[in-house]
């Protein structure tokens, strides 16, 4: 079962995360994946912005990330962009499945990438939309600052300098919060986070990501984005800023473009995805940083970090992938989670005013024809993916759903197998769908059949 199957879970940084060294060997040993990487952002940065990458960060003298800001921080984007999409790249040519992956704000584009949604040059392009736009459209002035505190005290913090424009940006762990906006307000917000002995460190960053401020430059990317062709995702992607999973049928240029203005929730992130089951997590990053939030989070969560020694990561990564297959699970199942959408339930249709979806009753079935209809019968009236939806997965405590949502669906199964209504348990009785798969078959004397 897929419960069975090593969870490992792929991290992309955002801004920052460049490191001056990162595949710099081999790129200068002609590593076929870094270079083809490293080519599709040079080509979009070149259309886009008139810039190099590679000129730059692979110079006989690279400069440091602060060093790589203060030069150019355009470029400063691009590099933490292709330094972990070439590294998950080689990776994956080196045999490593990752169950699913989720990336840390402008991260999640990269993740994006490497699940399949768009291509790698795409992916640099969208990047390079995103900083003309913002260059074109900004003129906040604003900033971003890393607070050593939790979001509501930091939120105190701001209700007492009283800008209204500042506004919590970032919740990485239980101990560190970031807020952006205006320059000024957040500098009287330092001064506070001295007074009372909290750390507080400016970031590098170009604009007050996740804050309305960014609202007419969202307006402009969402219209950009949309020239941008979106594919199937191979792996399923976690979105810390939309709080759930990506969709097929998502529209991600809207989602993408509405991350300048939404806050992102990567702590909250780690826990759902620790809950669902999540054994491994792989920093995509040369800086440690998500490896630093997973520890604070997750302190008993393994971390992988690629970066640092990646003969070892590929061995490890390769064996827990085996261990799968060691345990009955066919290669494609490595590549589905099992993995719990948020628990914040999303939002459901009126599943009593509709007609149940388009699946023929028939002569009742082998138990896994029977799971398998229920399964699309939840996908679809919740909008989850189906690979989420395991047999032992608990329905409020992981999935989300309520004991309302969890009688509507209850109803639209005794429609599905012809049931009598006088048959439909209490929602506590049945709290997954291997239950509920139970429940239809102790009942199967009130199936009906369908000629």
């Amino acid at each position: 079962m897929i419960r069975d199957v090593e969870m490992l879970v792929g991290m992309f940084p955002g801004q920052g995360s460049y490191r001056r060294g990162a595949l710099l060997d081999a790129w200068r040993d002609g590593d076929v994946v870094v270079r083809e990487v490293y080519a599709a952002v040079d080509d979009a940065a070149e259309t886009l912005l008139g810039k190099n990458l590679t000129s730059v960060v692979f110079s006989a003298d690279p400069p440091t990330a602060e060093g790589l800001f203060r030069q150019d921080p355009d470029l400063a984007q691009l590099a933490a962009y292709a330094q972990s999409v070439a590294m998950f790249q080689r990776l994956h040519a080196d045999g490593v499945r990752l169950t699913g992956l989720f990336g840390h704000s402008l991260g999640e584009i990269a993740a994006l990438v490497c699940s399949g949604a768009y291509s790698i040059a795409d992916g640099a392009a969208l990047l390079c939309e995103r900083i003309r736009v913002l260059r074109e459209l900004d003129s906040s002035g604003g900033v971003m600052l890393a607070l050593g505190a939790s979001s509501e005290r930091v939120q105190e913090m701001l209700a007492l300098v009283g800008d209204a424009a500042s506004v919590i940006a970032v919740r990485n762990s239980p101990q560190q919060t970031v807020v952006s906006g205006p320059a000024e307000p957040l500098r009287a917000v330092a001064a506070v986070a001295a007074a009372i002995g909290v750390n507080a460190t400016p970031l590098r960053s170009p604009h007050p990501f996740h804050n309305p401020l960014l609202q007419v430059a969202r307006d402009e990317l969402r219209r950009r984005f949309t020239a941008f062709a979106q594919l199937p995702l191979r792996t399923p992607v976690y979105s810390p800023i939309s709080g759930r999973f990506y969709r097929d049928t998502d529209d991600l240029a809207e989602l993408l473009a509405q991350h300048l203005v939404v806050p992102v929730d990567f702590g909250t992130a780690i826990d759902r995805l620790c809950r669902a089951g999540a054994s491994a997590f792989v920093e995509f990053g040369p800086g440690g940083t998500l490896a630093g939030i997973v520890r604070a989070n997750a302190p008993m969560a393994t971390v992988v970090e690629p970066f640092h020694d990646t003969a070892a990561a590929v061995d490890f990564l390769t064996a827990h992938t085996a261990k799968a297959d060691v345990a009955g699970t066919t290669p494609s199942a490595v590549d589905t989670p099992a993995m719990a959408p948020p628990v914040v339930p999303p939002q459901v249709r009126n599943v009593q005013a509709e007609v149940v979806p388009s699946v023929t009753a028939a002569p009742f079935a082998a138990r896994d024809e029977v799971f398998q209809r229920v399964r699309g019968l939840y996908a679809e009236t919740l909008g989850y993916p189906e690979e989420v939806l395991t047999p032992e997965a608990a329905f409020e405590a992981e999935l989300g759903i309520d004991s309302v949502q969890q009688t509507e669906l209850l109803q639209q199964v005794t429609k599905l197998f012809y049931l009598t209504s006088g048959n439909v348990s209490a929602p506590t009785t049945l709290s997954n769908l291997d239950s509920i798969v139970d429940y239809i078959i102790d009942n199967r004397a009130t199936v009906g059949t369908t000629t």
